[in-house]
């Protein structure tokens, strides 16, 4: 086994078939067949159920994720050597949530582009959960989380935001600044898709209150979510952060009175792992940034 087959596997993998791997590692389609089948010849069993395209058989979800690892620990071993003083060459794989990485992120990205030109930036966009889960399989390397993680990670605190509650123009409860979960007992509510950590963080605070909200619809997108609540269609729960521009129209804002429902951001990333020169890099950007950990206001 060497790292080139293990790569050919993972690409089969990834890309859901042996063609598009192919044109990945810049090898024949059969050199890439002849790698995987090496691996099953060598492990003695099917790795891949062709029967079914090229589904992961339990022991192909084993090689998968070891190999991830392994690539990873190459990947981030040879930007290490090659590049640890000078940054001009490397990868950033970072994995942000579609809510609020465009406030927080674009800047500081752009300053990293400028002062590190050469170093590719491979960026991912999932909930918090699935990203977590390619952080420990090795498939990125720092990822935006909501606190609290689990001691798997090491983080470095970025944000601290209260939540909003959004209304539809004409709701009973617009014209007051601050309300409490138990306000909003029994409303239609609008969440986030799953995989989203804000969504059991917002059932966890509702149960220690005994307030039911009565899930709608989802979406991964904030605009369409404002657009559902200016619609009619329920109230939704968002990070202050996220209506930093002002408040919409069809909309209403309210400030959420409670400290135990907070949008905590953190950078993340597996612990124990020696993190690579861009990923440090990355860290030393931020830094330099203004920080996102802002005093409440009484209204929005």
């Amino acid at each position: 086994m060497t790292l080139r087959v293990l790569r050919c596997f993972v690409e089969v993998v990834r890309n859901g078939g042996f063609s598009a791997a192919a044109r990945i590692v810049c090898a024949t389609q059969s050199t890439v067949s002849k790698a995987v089948r090496s691996l099953e010849d060598e492990y003695g069993t099917p790795l891949l159920d062709r029967s079914n395209g090229v589904a992961l058989t339990a022991a192909g979800e084993t090689v998968y994720r070891r190999a991830l690892a392994i690539l990873a620990e190459k990947e981030a071993m040879d930007a290490e050597l090659g590049a640890q003083q000078s940054l001009q060459h490397g990868t950033l794989r970072f994995g942000v949530p579609p809510v609020a990485c465009d406030r927080l992120f674009a800047r500081p990205l752009s300053a990293f582009h400028a002062r590190y030109p050469g170093i590719r930036m491979v960026l991912h966009e999932a909930g918090c959960y699935a990203l977590e889960e390619m952080v420990l399989r090795g498939e990125i390397e720092m990822i935006l989380a909501l606190l609290p993680v689990s001691e798997r990670f090491e983080t470095a605190p970025l944000c601290d935001e209260p939540l909003i509650a959004v209304l539809p123009e004409g709701h009973p409860l617009c014209g007051r600044p601050c309300i409490r979960l138990e306000d909003l007992d029994g409303s239609p509510f609008i969440q986030f898709e799953q995989g989203f950590a804000l969504n059991p963080r917002i059932r966890d605070a509702c149960l220690r209150r005994g307030v039911s909200l009565r899930e709608t619809l989802c979406s991964s997108q904030m605009a369409f979510i404002i657009s559902l609540v200016a619609a009619g269609l329920g109230v939704a729960l968002i990070p202050r952060l996220m209506l930093a521009e002002g408040t919409p129209a069809g909309v209403v804002t309210a400030h959420l009175d409670a400290d135990d429902l907070r949008w905590q951001g953190a950078l993340a990333w597996r612990k124990g792992h020696a993190l690579s020169p861009p990923a440090r890099a990355w860290l030393d950007i931020m830094a330099e940034m203004p920080p996102r950990l802002s005093p409440d206001m009484g209204q929005t």
